[in-house]
This record gives structure tokens, sequence and C-alpha cells, in this order.
């Protein structure tokens, strides 16, 4: 087992209101935290398990890891979001369900 956080580009436009360097840092520090803590209550059932932090686009890197992995099943956690993020996180997973070569699980998690 896989577990995987990837950290999205920024959209266009951002550098305009935030420091760009500054921001993807704040992201991967967040993300790289819930990574681990993730991976340290899924070692104590699946001690072989690893976990893996990229910065690219999702549907790129689930579909290069899927292809090198072997992976026979993508699971997707989505947490609740506004209705708006909802719909732009729906298009990826939209991409990735549309070209997966396995089954996907969808979870919504609070």
């Amino acid at each position: 087992m896989v577990l995987v956080h990837v950290v999205e580009p920024l959209p266009y436009g951002i550098a305009r209101w935030y420091e760009p360097t500054k921001l993807l840092e704040h992201y991967g520090e967040v993300a790289s935290g819930e990574l681990a803590r993730f991976e340290k209550e899924a070692t104590q059932l699946y001690p072989k398990c690893r976990s893996e932090l990229h910065f690219a686009v999702v549907h790129e890197v689930i579909g290069e890891l899927v292809s090198k992995l072997s992976v026979d099943l993508i699971v997707m956690s989505m947490r609740g979001q506004t209705h708006l993020l909802d719909l732009l996180i729906g298009g990826t997973a939209e991409k990735i369900l549309r070209y997966a070569p396995c089954p996907v699980l969808r979870i919504r998690t609070v």
C-alpha cells in the first residue's frame, strides 16, 4: 500500500496576492504532516505501507504511479469542501476515473 499526497501547482495569477514560494512551502509542510499522520495509522494495520509526497498535477502523478507500481485499486479521499471546491476536485477525480486502468474508489472524509 502506498499513501500519496499531491500538492498541485498554484493557480495562475496567485503571485499577485501571495508570495508563491512561501505558499507552496506552507502547503508542502501541511501535506507532509497529514501524510505522516496517515502513514503512522496505516502502518499499524499494514506494516509495509509507505507514503509519497509529490508536487505536480494530481492525475498525472496518479497515472505514473499506477503504471510504475502495477496498482490494482485507487482510493481517493475527499474532504467536505465547499460546492465550488467539490466541483474543482470532481474534475480531478473525473480525470482519474476516466484514465485509470484499474478501479477507483472515492471516499469522503470529515
